[in-house]
């Protein structure tokens, strides 16, 4: 404590302590444990009178790797975050941390690879700061380590440092309009590409020969259910550029609300996906379609069996190669990721036919019969079904009317044609998808 008489005092194991015999007047004590943040008060001593201090000290939560001078941790500190500056170890225990900011430093891939173990085993997020030099911020070790992100460009000494294309309604752009500048013109940068996350965010910059550099500014990407991967391509700290060196009001924001995200994000789980698939079709297998929650894998089911899995892109589509069985086939999605899965989707009805053509006959007026095996017996199965007659050039001769039949298959006459050879096929609709079944050629005299 200091005040006109300096004094300090180590708490008991339940965390009280006393201190007697103290000067009348005011002091400033400042308490401080190991792993929490130290926290200061003040307290007036009167004579006679039994002075009582509650404080209650934060552990801390956010780690720093790679700081510059401090610059990094005082700035958290000032905006309320339990920062504090750590070592890069292979036994590095980030248990208790909800997020450490990558700021730089020069570990190997061993050493790099071990802390990211860690962060992942204790759910803590990782937010990359990048900025120019080629060993400088902490995207730099996620280019040289793993390969998920490349540097693309890089400056100083140019135009503003400028975010776009984010959605505000986003936490990490909460108190940010769009566009926002976030270093003052001149200040140092960089710009990332080739993202393996999901990129959220562009940045620019336009240089001296009006030219405009441009690429990814911030994304992210899950790591666990409870914690994710961060990247802010211009937000780096060092003796150069920071806080107090050319960020704007817009630029400390980004940082703050990256670090605020982070220690609380939690993976939800993924909503029933959206199936596309055909009503009918004449092959054993299909391409379904659709979308869903990413980052989540789509398992594909026909009845009970699970036939197929397609994990989502980045804009949540995802496709699938579908096998069928002769008849209908009733396909159900399911969506999951690391927090859980998803409620199974209504059954979307794939009806799977095989035609049977018969064309008796050899006169110059000839019936032709077409069965679908695999339809369900009684109404007529498609919507609409015309028998399409070419000739040998692949010349259309004739459109026909199939009609359903009593015996469970179409009809049409083949009548009033010149001789020669046709060959024949029928377009089959149900609902909005239509398929073509290849028939026979037929030569009439």
């Amino acid at each position: 404590a200091e005040g006109i008489q300096p004094w300090s005092a180590t708490t008991d194991a339940s965390g009280t302590f006393t201190a007697d015999r103290l000067l009348e007047g005011e002091y400033t004590v400042t308490v401080s444990a190991q792993g929490h943040l130290p926290a200061t008060a003040k307290v007036t001593v009167t004579a006679g009178k039994v002075a009582r201090l509650d404080v209650t000290l934060q552990p801390y939560d956010v780690g720093v790797l790679g700081d510059s001078s401090g610059t990094l941790v005082a700035f958290l500190r000032a905006n309320g975050v339990a920062a504090t500056e750590l070592t890069w170890s292979p036994d590095l225990d980030l248990d208790g941390f909800d997020t450490v900011v990558v700021n730089g430093g020069t570990p190997d891939k061993a050493t790099y690879e071990a802390v990211v173990a860690a962060a992942d085993a204790a759910r803590t997020s990782l937010v990359y700061t990048g900025t120019w030099g080629v060993d400088r911020g902490g995207l730099r070790l996620l280019e040289r380590y793993t390969g998920r992100v490349s540097v693309t460009a890089q400056g100083y000494g140019e135009g503003a440092v400028t975010l776009d294309g984010f959605e505000t309604g986003h936490p990490l752009f909460a108190g940010l309009t769009d566009p926002a500048d976030l270093i003052v013109s001149g200040g140092y940068y960089s710009v990332a590409g080739g993202y393996a996350g999901k990129p959220l965010a562009e940045l620019s910059v336009r240089r001296a020969d009006g030219t405009v550099v441009r690429g990814l500014g911030v994304g992210f990407d899950w790591r666990t259910a409870g914690s994710v991967e961060v990247v802010l391509s211009a937000s780096g700290v060092t003796e150069a550029v920071g806080p107090q060196l050319g960020w704007t009001e817009a630029g400390k924001r980004l940082l703050l609300n990256a670090v605020s995200w982070t220690r609380t994000v939690s993976m939800p789980v993924p909503a029933s996906p959206v199936v596309t698939a055909p009503a009918v079709t004449l092959d054993d297998s299909i391409t379904v379609s659709g979308t869903a929650d990413w980052p989540s894998t789509v398992r594909l089911r026909v009845g009970a069996t699970e036939v197929a899995t397609a994990v989502t892109a980045k804009d949540g589509t995802w496709s699938a190669k579908v096998p069928l069985s002769l008849g209908s086939n009733a396909l159900t999605a399911t969506a999951a990721n690391a927090a859980g899965t998803s409620a199974a989707t209504t059954p979307v009805i794939v009806q799977r036919w095989q035609p049977v053509w018969t064309v008796p006959g050899a006169g110059r007026s000839r019936p032709v019969v077409l069965k679908l095996d695999g339809i369900t017996p009684g109404r007529a199965p498609a919507d609409r079904a015309i028998l399409v007659v070419r000739d040998a050039l692949g010349a259309e001769k004739a459109r026909l009317s199939l009609k359903w039949t009593d015996e469970q298959s179409y009809l049409a006459v083949l009548k009033d044609l010149p001789s020669g050879t046709y060959s024949l096929s029928a377009e089959l609709t149900v609902g909005g998808t239509t398929v073509v079944a290849d028939g026979p050629e037929v030569t009439l005299p």
